[in-house]
């Protein structure tokens, strides 16, 4: 894959770094990476992730749709999901402190 937009990988960011998600029409989530590529939601308003689910992503390419995969939402694991089919997701970086 060849992109010339901002991306972040899952290996490139430290554990506890957080990733504020944006995608239209007025979504946003914050993703807390935890370890290799999986994060959990940790905040969430206007979309149908939930705070507290895990999911599994290598890359988020800002400006392009997000897909993750083995979510386990609401205690439903195994799952997969879409966002940002619609001008794609917007990401900023939040680092601990």
């Amino acid at each position: 894959m060849i992109s010339f937009a901002p991306i972040y990988t899952s290996c490139s960011l430290a554990v506890g770094v957080e990733l504020v998600a944006r995608w239209k029409p007025d979504r946003r989530c914050v993703f807390k990476h935890l370890k290799d590529s999986l994060f959990e939601v940790v905040a969430s308003e206007n979309c149908k992730l939930c705070v507290g689910d895990t999911f599994c992503c290598d890359y988020f390419i800002e400006g392009e749709v997000i897909q993750v995969c083995n979510l386990t939402h609401q205690g439903v694991s195994g799952l997969s999901y879409m966002a940002g089919k619609k001008g794609g997701v917007r990401y900023e970086r939040m680092d601990p402190q």
